[in-house]
C-alpha cells in the first residue's frame, strides 16, 4: 500500500466524540459526513417553506403557501388559532421569532401580519399602518422595535404603533430582506440596492447601489454579507465606499439565501442544493476560470438525498441544527457523534491498529 493510500486508511476510523448532537458543526466535516434527515411532503411537511423560526418553548415553526406548522422533532402539525382569532388568509410567507422571546411573528402572502403571544393572536394590516403587500422580513432591534418590510414598503412596531419609514432617507417600494447586526444598524435590501440605518440615527445611508432582490447574514466577526442571484456573494462596506470584488458561485440557478452558522461557515442556498463554504474569505479568490474556489464536498444536492432541488430557505436553531426548505420538503443538517470518513477504493476487510499520538494504522 502507497503512502497516500496508507493516509486515507487511517482516516477510515470512525471518530466518536468529535462531534456531539446539539452542538455547533465542525468546520473540518464535508456535508456529507454530517448527519442528514429529509422530510417530504408524503413525511407530512409543508412544500415551499419560505421561512423558519423557533420560540422559547423549542418548537420549530414553519411559514408556507400552505399555512403555518409546527415542528416537535417528530411530526409537523398545522398551526389552529383559538376560534375567532384565525389570519386573514392560510397562506404564510415570513415567520420570524425574535430575541427576546417575545412570541412570534407571521407575515402573509396577501398582506398583513399577525403576532401569536401568550396564547393570543393579533392582527394588523393597512389600518394599524402595515403597509399592503405580501410581508417579506422581519427584523428585531436591540431595543424590541420589530422591523417588517413588505412588496410596497418598510415599518416598523415599537410595541403600541406601526410607524412607516417616510423622514428616514429610505426609499419606497419592495424591501426583500432585513437584518439588524450586533451593533444594533439595521440593514435592509430595496429595488435599488441595500441600506442602513446606524444604530441611533434614525436615517438611512446606502451602502451598495443596484442590487435587487437578494439576501444579508452576519458573519460571526459582525460583517454582514449580501447575496444576488446575479451578482455573487460579498461582504459590505460600512460606509458609502465600494464594495469588495463580487465573486459568482459556479453551477446553474443563481443564488438564494444566506445563512453563516456559529463556527463561521458560510451556507448558500442555490435553485441546485445548498453549498457549505467552511471559508467564506476564499470566495473573494477565482481560480484561475475566475470562478471562486468551492470544492464538490461543499455542495448537496438531490442527487446526495436533499428533498429538492432548490434551496429555499436556511436556518439554525439553538441547538446548532441546520435546516434547509426545498420545493418539495424540509431537510435537517447537525453534527453527530459517529462521523463516517471514506476509504479508498478497493480497499476489503481493512485492518486497523491504534498508533502512538492518538493516530491510526491499517492496511
Amino acid at each position: 500500500m502507497n503512502r497516500q493510500a496508507l493516509k486515507e486508511t487511517c482516516l477510515a476510523l470512525v471518530l466518536a466524540g468529535c462531534a456531539s448532537v446539539g452542538n455547533a458543526l465542525d468546520r473540518d466535516i464535508t456535508l456529507t459526513q454530517l448527519d442528514h434527515r429529509a422530510w417530504s411532503t408524503r413525511d407530512g411537511s409543508p412544500a415551499e417553506v419560505g421561512a423558519f423560526a423557533q420560540t422559547d418553548d423549542g418548537l420549530l415553526w414553519l411559514g408556507s403557501p400552505t399555512g403555518l406548522f409546527r415542528f416537535d422533532g417528530l411530526q409537523f402539525e398545522p398551526f389552529r388559532p383559538p376560534e375567532g382569532q384565525a389570519g386573514p388568509t392560510g397562506s404564510v410567507s415570513m415567520v420570524f421569532a425574535p430575541p427576546n422571546g417575545s412570541g412570534l411573528w407571521i407575515g402573509y402572502r396577501f398582506g398583513g401580519v399577525g403576532w401569536w403571544h401568550a396564547g393570543r393572536l393579533q392582527h394588523f394590516g393597512r389600518e394599524e399602518g402595515v403597509p399592503s403587500g405580501t410581508v417579506l422580513a422581519f427584523a428585531a432591534g436591540h431595543d424590541g422595535r420589530i422591523w417588517a418590510s413588505t412588496t410596497t414598503g418598510l415599518a416598523s412596531f415599537d410595541g403600541q404603533h406601526w410607524s412607516n419609514a417616510s423622514g428616514t432617507g429610505y426609499p419606497a417600494g419592495a424591501t426583500y430582506a432585513l437584518h439588524v447586526d450586533r451593533f444594533d444598524d439595521l440593514w435592509a435590501i430595496a429595488e435599488d440596492g441595500t441600506w442602513r440605518m446606524p444604530h441611533g440615527s434614525g436615517r438611512f445611508e446606502r451602502s451598495s447601489r443596484s442590487l435587487s432582490e437578494g439576501s444579508l447574514a452576519e458573519r460571526v466577526d459582525g460583517h454582514v454579507w449580501v447575496s444576488n442571484g446575479t451578482q455573487g456573494v460579498w461582504a459590505l462596506p460600512r460606509s458609502d465606499a465600494p464594495p469588495p470584488r463580487q465573486p459568482k458561485l459556479p453551477g446553474p440557478g443563481g443564488i438564494g439565501p444566506l445563512l453563516f452558522d456559529n463556527e463561521g461557515a458560510l451556507w448558500i442556498g442555490t435553485r441546485d442544493g445548498v453549498v457549505r463554504v467552511t471559508d467564506p474569505d476564499r470566495l473573494a479568490v477565482p481560480d484561475a476560470d475566475g470562478e471562486p474556489r468551492v470544492p464538490p464536498e461543499s455542495r448537496f444536492t438531490r442527487a446526495d438525498g436533499l428533498s429538492g432541488h432548490a434551496a429555499l430557505a436556511l436556518f439554525e436553531d439553538r441547538e446548532g441544527n441546520i435546516w434547509v426548505s426545498t420545493s418539495d420538503g424540509v431537510d435537517r443538517f447537525r453534527a453527530d457523534k459517529l462521523v463516517r470518513a471514506p476509504l479508498p477504493r478497493g480497499l476489503l476487510y481493512p485492518s486497523l491498529a491504534a498508533a502512538p499520538g492518538g493516530g491510526v494504522w491499517g492496511r
